[in-house]
């Protein structure tokens, strides 16, 4: 048990009552590999990384919260949540707040065991690092767009570096090839039919547990197409509805924000979301979408029923404040395996909370909206709106064929040409 106390001071019996217990919580977990490194000097054990990290986070806890109860918590556990060190150094606040002396201790390990600068001089090691970046915890290689990521962080790394005078050039390869394609179009696999949206959205209405709140900031996602940090960021006031009896039922939406979810640890607040402005836009900037009908029933409800007021957040957590991303996911996640079958489920088919968005833009530019239109409702350039959506655009091609019919080709020639 790491981290766990010493083990002369455990009682008679605790260590086979931990171990009984532990091994009949893991008869509830389903079978995984486990891949370990070769074993290195920690801090306070000889200890083995074990990958990938998920299930292995899983087992921690269940020893940790058994080894807890039976001693009656003699033990404290450092740290008192599996967290990376760097998390409890750089953090604001950390997940737990350490004692100086063992973060110092943690940081000091990490300084002893970290390659100078000079490795970037051997080309050896730099092809090692690399190969370490572009892998994930599985052993598997990570995805292109991941790599790309990481090799542009790199690459800001080796500027400083030059800068600073630390290193006379940037190692890392150059040119074609250095790194891998990364495509950034729109699979039109993870779109979701109409029928199926439909079928998605009226589950999460009938959640127990916030259902008709969970599903006004779905319906306000998948009708207007806002980044999901920017539904969660609206207020009450941003939403314009008409009178019930006005013949025009369209409202008006107001999108000035976006709150993504970062973690309490790197706020400066404490606060899960953090406050930006909308993405790739001037700080002050602004976007307004109409909202159909059907969006300004079911938000003139919402308003009603949760009795919002002007500066009220348009969508809360069952104790106000922000809505939590998690919350936000678990109820895609649960409709989503209620409404499809298990291979839609298992496939590309919304699954993530983005593809509602993506569903809504192709569905725009399949309606003939000119993409200058959709690119601005989408908080898009139009380039990039086209280079991602371009292979999802469809049911135009009919017309489109009639059009080119009519404006001819080559000429007929006389046979004997």
């Amino acid at each position: 048990m790491l981290h766990g106390g010493p083990v002369e001071e455990y009682r008679d019996g605790e260590i086979r009552e931990i171990s009984e217990r532990v091994a009949k919580e893991c008869q509830s977990l389903g079978s995984f590999d486990l891949t370990f490194d070769r074993p290195g000097i920690g801090t306070v054990a000889i200890e083995c990384a074990a990958r990938p990290g998920i299930p292995a986070r899983r087992l921690w806890e269940r020893a940790a919260r058994v080894d807890a109860d039976v001693t009656g918590g003699r033990f404290p556990l450092i740290p008192a949540v599996y967290a990376l060190h760097i998390s409890l150094a750089y953090g604001t606040a950390g997940p737990v707040r350490a004692d100086r002396r063992e973060l110092k201790a943690a940081l000091k390990w990490v300084e002893r065991n970290t390659l100078s600068m000079a490795a970037w001089e051997d080309p050896v090691k730099v092809d090692d690092i690399l190969r370490a970046v572009d892998t994930k915890l599985d052993g598997k290689r990570a995805a292109a767009s991941s790599v790309k990521r990481t090799r542009r962080v790199l690459n800001v790394a080796m500027k400083y570096a030059i800068k600073r005078r630390i290193l006379h050039a940037n190692p890392l390869p150059k040119g074609r090839g250095a790194t891998p394609q990364a495509s950034n179009a729109v699979d039109r696999r993870s779109l979701t039919h109409p029928h199926k949206m439909a079928r998605i959205l009226a589950r999460i209405r009938r959640r127990a547990r916030g259902g008709r709140r969970l599903h006004a900031y779905f319906s306000t996602v998948y009708y207007t197409g806002p980044r999901p940090e920017e539904a969660a960021a609206m207020y009450a006031d941003d939403v314009t509805i008409p009178p019930e009896d006005a013949e025009d039922q369209w409202s008006d939406l107001l999108f000035h924000t976006a709150q993504p979810e970062v973690g309490g640890n790197w706020t400066d607040d404490g606060e899960l979301r953090e406050e930006r402005g909308l993405k790739g836009r001037a700080e002050d900037d602004t976007r307004s979408v109409p909202g159909p009908p059907a969006l300004t029933k079911i938000l003139r409800e919402h308003i009603r029923a949760e009795e919002l007021k002007p500066g009220d957040r348009l969508f809360q957590g069952e104790k106000g404040g922000f809505i939590a991303g998690s919350v936000i996911r678990r109820a895609w996640r649960t409709a989503r395996k209620a409404e499809l079958t298990e291979r839609e489920y298992e496939s590309l088919m919304g699954r993530r909370i983005y593809d509602i968005r993506h569903t809504r833009l192709t569905k725009w530019l399949n309606d003939g909206i000119p993409p200058a239109q959709v690119a601005y409702w989408a908080g898009n350039s139009v380039p990039v709106l086209l280079a991602f959506y371009a292979g999802c655009i469809e049911g135009q091609l009919p017309d489109l064929k009639r059009r080119m019919e009519a404006q001819g080709d080559l000429p007929e020639l006389p046979e004997d040409r």
